[in-house]
Formats: structure tokens, C-alpha cells, sequence
């Protein structure tokens, strides 16, 4: 892909998603990229550890928790061509 080609998808796939807080975090992570040339690994601040820490500690409860398949069928927008 060149790079309109690859400009064009990001602003596809972002272009999907209609959930406020997953915008933000998809703006923060994208002004962290093209800040740092994608060239270094960018410390997370405070709040974004924060939310990191809440989000693992919510990803081991049971009631969380989805089948193979159903997540397979989740991801298979991204694992087809």
C-alpha cells in the first residue's frame, strides 16, 4: 500500500467506530505515534495507566470472558483479506 492507500484505510476503519472514550484513546495513541516518529516507545501517563491497570483487572472476570469462536468471529474482519 502506498501511503494514501494506508491513510485512506485508517480513516476507514476509525470511521467504524462510534464510541466517544475509544475515539480519545484512538487520538492520544495516534498524537503519540506521529510525535515520536513511531520511533520510541512513549511512557503512559498517569491516567492512561490508570485505565490500563482497571481494564486488565476487568479483563479477568469470568462475566467478561468470551468463547474462542465468538471472538474469532469478532476478529475476522482484520484475519481476512
Amino acid at each position: 500500500m502506498n501511503i494514501l492507500e494506508l491513510k485512506g484505510a485508517i480513516v476507514e476503519l476509525i470511521g467504524t467506530a462510534n464510541d466517544a472514550e475509544l475515539l480519545k484513546e484512538i487520538l492520544i495513541a495516534a498524537k503519540i505515534v506521529v510525535e515520536t516518529n513511531g520511533s520510541e516507545i512513549a511512557e503512559l501517563t498517569k491516567e492512561q495507566s490508570l485505565k490500563l491497570d482497571r481494564d486488565i483487572a476487568e479483563s479477568h472476570k469470568p462475566e467478561n470472558l468470551i468463547s474462542h469462536e465468538d471472538a474469532m468471529k469478532k476478529m475476522s474482519r482484520w484475519l481476512t483479506k
